[in-house]
């Protein structure tokens, strides 16, 4: 296996992990749900009204915005 292969790999499966354990945990503990999870990442780019008024627009756009990261 290539060196990019593991790091792309790596990188999906610590994203994976973290974005489904602020899901469970936030679902279960405030009731929030996945949607305004997703969305309160995108807000560092469209700001909080926009990411909150966007729906699942803004929330894929969080979760693209979650993986570019890791």
């Amino acid at each position: 296996m290539k060196l990019w292969h593991a790091v792309i790999a790596g990188g999906l499966m610590a994203g994976a992990g973290d974005i489904a354990y602020a899901c469970i945990h936030y679902t279960l503990v405030y009731g929030t749900p996945p949607e305004r999870i997703f969305q309160s990442v995108a807000a560092g780019l469209v700001g909080r009204e926009a990411a909150n008024a966007g729906g699942w627009g803004t929330a894929a756009l969080g979760l693209v915005a979650h993986f570019s990261i890791t």
